[in-house]
């Protein structure tokens, strides 16, 4: 009897494991922020599943498939949408190429690693960058997530908190069929 109960024990036990690191896979979330002059501070959520980023920043959505290198910007008070490219979302996600953003960046060759750390727990990468109007400025990455979770440039600074493997629901990346395209 008690070898029965150990035995189920066990098994309960495994599935739940595998169960939860399945579960683990399946995406991220993170709490952002943005300080600007201009708009001071502004507090949002991040979303991340299959190279599918969603970044609401109220009354703002954007989403973007890094798979299709598409993706559009929603405002729910108008249910309008316009669509959005790689550029639009690459200070959340930068494209990377083997864990390194440098390939892709506007000036490669000015751009390089400079070190390992761990911010909230979870390990990152810290990047310099020049772009092409000269300006200086660093980016720290998620090494698993392989998104920003921290930059400033000139006056305007982006965190991404509280970054954590989570379950990820599908309709968050599907454009409402309510919403229209807005005119330009």
């Amino acid at each position: 009897m008690r070898t029965l109960t150990l035995l189920s024990l066990i098994v309960i036990v495994t599935t739940a494991c595998n169960k939860r690191s399945s579960l683990q896979g399946s995406g991220f979330t993170a709490n952002v922020r943005i300080v600007t002059p201009s708009a001071g501070t502004v507090n949002g959520k991040l979303y991340l599943s299959k190279r599918r980023l969603r970044i609401d920043l109220w009354p703002i959505s954007e989403v973007f498939d890094a798979n299709q290198g598409k993706g559009w910007r929603t405002v729910q008070d108008s249910k309008q949408y316009t669509n959005i490219g790689w550029k639009d979302v690459s200070t959340y996600m930068p494209p990377m190429t083997n864990g390194s953003p440098c390939s892709r960046a506007e000036q490669p060759s000015a751009c390089k690693m400079v070190g390992k750390a761990t911010i909230n727990g979870r390990p990152t990468t810290k990047w310099e960058f020049w772009n092409q109007q000269g300006e200086h400025f660093y980016l720290e990455t998620d090494d698993e997530a392989e998104i920003a979770v921290r930059w400033q440039v000139q006056n305007v600074t982006y965190e991404a908190t509280d970054v954590r493997a989570a379950v990820v629901a599908e309709s968050l990346f599907e454009l409402p069929s309510d919403y229209t395209r807005m005119v330009r």
